[in-house]
């Protein structure tokens, strides 16, 4: 029996679902990996790669996804089946950083048709990458409210369309 009292606990097939449709946190937009219960990390690109073995994934087979985090400050984590970098949330303004924001902007504007924010390069001195980062928080957010909007302008769209 379930109340409202117990919690909700996601299921390995819930956190390979929530990887691949939002492979960043929001607020923040830091990179999302997952990592299976046998301790090694995967990393979203490999997710979908591998979408129908991980989702039929079983307990200790290798492939079972049992948490997602992020990689805060880790330079030198790797997905163990690609061997890519996980982006480090704090590592400095990477040019890998930079792509990442335009990636995710570019996609979610793909996705709800919301125009696309431009992400700048800064140099890598600590101040100035921290006050990048605020600033990329800022337009993220700007984009996100944007995306907000036009996902609720489409769904009243479909709806008056559906009457």
């Amino acid at each position: 029996m379930n109340n409202e009292n117990t919690p909700i606990v996601p299921t390995h097939k819930d956190l390979l679902i929530q990887l691949l449709d939002a492979p960043f946190t929001w607020p923040g937009g830091y990179p999302k990996y997952g990592v299976t219960d046998d301790n090694h990390a995967i990393c979203s690109g490999c997710a979908k790669d591998e979408f129908d073995r991980l989702y039929e994934a079983e307990a200790h087979d290798g492939f079972y996804i049992s948490m997602l985090t992020v990689n805060w400050e880790d330079e030198n984590l790797y997905c163990d089946h690609c061997g890519d970098a996980i982006e480090s949330a704090y590592g400095g303004a990477s040019e890998e950083k930079i792509a990442g924001v335009k990636r995710m902007a570019e996609q979610l504007a793909e996705q709800y048709g919301a125009p696309k924010e431009e992400v700048r390069e800064t140099p890598n001195s600590t101040l100035v990458t921290r006050i990048a980062e605020l600033e990329g928080n800022l337009a993220i957010s700007k984009m996100m409210l944007t995306l907000a909007d036009a996902r609720i302008n489409k769904l009243v769209k479909d709806k008056e369309m559906s009457r």
